[in-house]
C-alpha cells in the first residue's frame, strides 16, 4: 500500500480548515478584535426591570430562613440594597414581612 503524503487526506483538510475555512470561507468566522484591547472604564451595567432602573442585574437574594442563622439579617441587608440600587429579592420562607423590608428599602422590593 503506498503511503499518502501529508498534503493529501485528513491532514490537508485540517490545514485547509485552519488556513482559510471550508466552503469558500464560510466555515471560518470573520476576524474579531481581541477583547483585552477594549476599554472597560465606561461600561454601563444598568438595567430596567419592571419599569425601574437598577445599577446592575444582580440582586440581593435571601438564604431561606436567614433570620434563624443571623437574627434581623433581612433588616440589616435592606438598606444596603437601597444604597447599592440593586433589586431586593425576598424569600417565601422569610421571617420579616414584605412591608417591613419595603419600608427599609423603598422601590427595591
Amino acid at each position: 500500500m503506498p503511503r499518502r503524503s501529508a498534503r493529501t487526506g485528513a491532514a490537508a483538510a485540517h490545514r485547509l480548515r485552519l488556513s482559510g475555512g471550508l466552503g469558500r470561507g464560510r466555515g471560518q468566522p470573520a476576524p474579531q478584535p481581541p477583547r483585552y484591547l477594549r476599554a472597560v472604564s465606561a461600561r454601563d451595567t444598568a438595567v430596567t426591570l419592571f419599569g425601574r432602573t437598577y445599577a446592575a442585574l444582580i440582586g440581593l437574594e435571601p438564604v431561606g430562613l436567614g433570620n434563624l442563622i443571623w437574627p434581623r439579617v433581612d433588616r440589616l441587608l435592606a438598606p444596603a440594597v437601597h444604597d447599592a440600587n440593586v433589586p431586593c429579592i425576598l424569600s417565601t420562607a422569610g421571617l420579616t414581612s414584605i412591608e417591613d423590608i419595603a419600608a427599609l428599602a423603598p422601590d427595591h422590593v
